[in-house]
């Protein structure tokens, strides 16, 4: 059995392959006290892949857990100038996000031709790929928790101690309280950034725009709105391993 590992700023997701790589099991968690939980109930695990944005305390815990539980050495993926047909935009490489690095892995080797990857979580990030596997670059913006939070630590704002994102908070309806304009108008601004940002609908309608991450569904909802083509695929970057830890 294989553990993969994909450690984000905000959750956890793990999932166990069997030796022909087939999904066995799957989860997800918030805390590395979570996840230590977890790992009593999983046997027969000979090796151990991990992406984490988590920062060195977590993945040595990690490490630590893994060698106590099953006698394995867990393999940490890096950044690298040039892996598996992709070619690192970064001057200074390792400062690339392992998580946008393996979604670009996964991505381009699923198409080997022109792709773009946006995460949707804590922050929001977009990729582009050439056809040629040359990273083009990307944007890093707050996401859309993150945004709401910075609007209402930063300003005279205030909502019930309740409030959270409304039902019907991904529209670009006007709002009618307070807390409808702000949810409708960070939605609205995050996915009008998206559609008109050049390539999106162009690679899109190529069959190589692929959305992730915990907020992908609501973004997911307002693309189809436009017409513009995309996957919606939470394990890019868990597939990613397999590249970057061949």
């Amino acid at each position: 059995m294989i553990l993969e590992i994909d450690a984000g700023n905000s959750r956890i997701k793990w999932r166990l392959l069997s030796d022909d790589l087939q999904i066995m099991d799957r989860g997800i968690c918030f805390t590395s006290a979570e996840l230590k939980n977890i790992l009593p109930t999983i046997d027969n695990v000979q090796r151990v892949r991990v992406a984490s944005v988590r920062g060195p305390d977590f993945t040595s815990g990690l490490v630590e857990s893994m060698q106590l539980r099953w006698h394995v050495v867990a393999e940490i993926a890096r950044v690298a100038p040039d892996q598996a047909g992709v070619r690192n935009a970064y001057k200074k490489f390792e400062m690339l996000g392992v998580d946008r690095w393996l979604a670009m892995l996964a991505a381009y080797n699923r198409r080997h031709s022109r792709c773009c990857i946006i995460s949707l979580g804590t922050a929001i990030t977009l990729d582009v790929v050439d056809e040629a596997g040359v990273h083009q670059g990307g944007f890093i913006i707050p996401g859309l928790s993150l945004q709401r939070k910075s609007l209402l630590e930063s300003t005279s704002i205030r909502l019930p101690a309740e409030s959270q994102w409304s039902s019907t908070w991904s529209s670009n309806a006007l709002g009618c309280s307070t807390e409808d304009a702000v949810n409708h108008g960070i939605y609205t601004m995050l996915l009008s950034g998206i559609v008109n940002f050049p390539v999106v609908a162009e690679i899109g309608a190529s069959g190589g725009l692929f959305l992730t991450g915990g907020d992908a569904d609501v973004i997911s909802s307002g693309l189809r709105g436009y017409g513009i083509d995309h996957y919606c695929d939470q394990d890019i970057i868990m597939d990613g391993l397999a590249y970057a830890l061949p």
